[in-house]
């Protein structure tokens, strides 16, 4: 497992593989309505903490699997070209390598415990479908989830 410091803006952490041009996302309120926003090979997820420093997890695992603490999950598709893969705030991001190809990435947020945290898993397989699997209540998704975008 990988973890770091990362500061927080506009409560938001963003991954993706670093050869896309153009990484970052252009948030509409339907985005932020369902807490993600995603396009092939960068997604963004709100997080618990709007400003500041956050705990950053990044593991490989064979399946998902939820921490007890955890207050808001999401599953996407995820794709790397490259296997290089960024973990961002607007202002500072950290490189992290995995195996080329598809991965289903869980992304999971929770309370401070000292502080505030995230957990990025990647299983390796392909899925075509994103899926919240924790705290709906939290956010006001459509019906069906939007997994389309526009670069920032």
């Amino acid at each position: 497992m990988i973890d770091f410091m990362l500061e927080i803006s506009c409560a938001q952490v963003a991954v993706f593989d670093t050869s896309l041009e153009m990484p970052f996302n252009n948030w509409t309120e339907a985005h932020f309505n369902q807490g993600f926003i995603w396009r092939n090979r960068s997604v963004s997820f709100l997080t618990t903490l709007r400003a500041g420093m956050a705990k950053i997890f990044v593991q490989e695992a064979d399946d998902l699997e939820l921490k007890k603490e955890t207050v808001f999950a999401v599953a996407v598709p995820f794709h790397t070209k490259t296997g290089e893969v960024e973990i961002a705030s607007v202002f500072k991001g950290e490189v992290i390598e995995v195996d080329p190809g598809d991965y289903e990435l869980l992304f999971e947020t929770g309370p401070a415990m000292p502080r505030p945290w995230v957990r990025f898993t990647f299983v390796k397989r392909k899925v075509t479908e994103a899926r919240i699997l924790k705290g709906r209540e939290l956010i006001r998704p459509a019906e069906q989830l939007l997994m389309t975008a526009e670069p920032a």
